[in-house]
């Protein structure tokens, strides 16, 4: 297996983030590159939108209905959150910040964020995982990662 220099970890849900980087002069130890969280994407939806969708009119009788929201406003502010943590990582592989990318999130937003990764981003990647381990501590999210990087 080919030896990083650096290498970044990027943790990920819907509303909280967490890039570690592990540079291959000390591979046990982890340090915090970017810790982000949505303000949006932690709220409720009752609480994003009003409290109600709109009402139309009929047009062929003076009834009125409710008309539907297009998108939960939940689940856009996790969108938006994604492809911000996904420009990030954009930009740190432009100016050359990591040699390697790692992502760890849930299956749906794993692939959002792959989705949303440039070329540059993308050639970097070398392992993803399915898995939500923002919760775990810090002594352990580091034999985690490190074992990840063994299999």
């Amino acid at each position: 297996m080919q030896k990083h220099r650096n290498t970044w970890f990027i943790l990920a849900d819907g509303a909280k983030a967490r890039i570690l980087q592990r540079r291959a002069s000390d591979p046990r130890s982890f340090t915090v590159v970017i810790h982000e969280e949505s303000m949006e994407a932690l709220s409720p939806s009752h609480e994003l939108a009003t409290d109600r969708p709109g009402r139309s009119y009929e047009s062929a009788t003076p009834s009125r209905h409710a008309v539907e929201w297009k998108t939960d406003p939940h689940e856009a502010a996790k969108i938006h959150f994604e492809q911000k943590i996904a420009d990030l990582v954009n930009r740190a592989a432009e100016q050359g910040l990591f040699d390697a990318l790692v992502l760890v999130a849930p299956p749906r937003v794993l692939g959002d964020v792959r989705k949303a990764l440039s070329t540059q981003a993308r050639e970097r990647l070398i392992l993803e995982e399915g898995k939500d381990l923002l919760g775990l501590p810090e002594h352990t999210l580091a034999n985690r990662l490190t074992a990840l990087l063994r299999r």
